[in-house]
């Protein structure tokens, strides 16, 4: 479920997890802990505080190695 709901987040950033979850078609509570463990593997970034919390997708910092330029 965390791969499906990264995507979704990923396809629609700025939702609420409430708007996530109708998408989804699963209660909000469903998703609580896919959630969670997607923001702690630093894969989902939130904005907003409690009830209006909005999520979009982490960026991923690539280190440019001398290499590359």
């Amino acid at each position: 479920m965390s791969e499906q709901l990264c995507a979704l987040v990923r396809a629609r950033p700025g939702e609420s997890i409430i708007a996530l979850a109708e998408e989804m078609g699963v209660p909000a509570s469903t998703l609580q802990r896919p959630m969670a463990k997607l923001r702690v593997d630093n894969r989902v970034r939130t904005v907003g505080e409690r009830h209006r919390i909005r999520f979009t997708e982490a960026c991923s910092r690539r280190i440019a190695r001398q290499s590359d330029w």
